[in-house]
């Protein structure tokens, strides 16, 4: 869920400082995020919102029916608590994933590959 996340301080790989004003500051964890969501048809409750220091989005960790945890992007209006799917048969509401093609909408649909 989390890994190292390595700091330069500004110093190459003589020791020497390449950048002013750089360094200092909190030791930080890289949180990995599920982006493609692919968990279909299993049920997850959002265990928490949390603040990630390495983007200006905040995190959802959701915990699935299988006991797998995993962080997502939080959206807009997702609390603690709130029960989550991906899917074609996910309902359209906030925090739920669903495959392009599965809705009729006005909106446009990109996918990342």
């Amino acid at each position: 869920m989390t890994t190292k996340k390595n700091r330069t301080g500004a110093r190459n790989h003589s020791g020497r400082q390449t950048t002013r004003h750089i360094g200092g500051g909190h030791k930080q964890r890289y949180r990995l995020i599920d982006f493609k969501r692919d968990k279909d048809g299993i049920p997850g409750v959002v265990e928490r919102l949390e603040y990630d220091p390495n983007r200006t989005a905040h995190l959802a960790l959701v915990k699935y029916a299988d006991g797998e945890r995993r962080y997502i992007l939080a959206p807009k209006g997702v609390k603690a608590g709130d029960e989550i799917r991906s899917g074609a048969d996910a309902p359209i509401k906030a925090g739920n994933a669903l495959r392009c093609g599965t809705f009729r909408s006005a909106a446009r649909c990109t996918t990342s590959r």
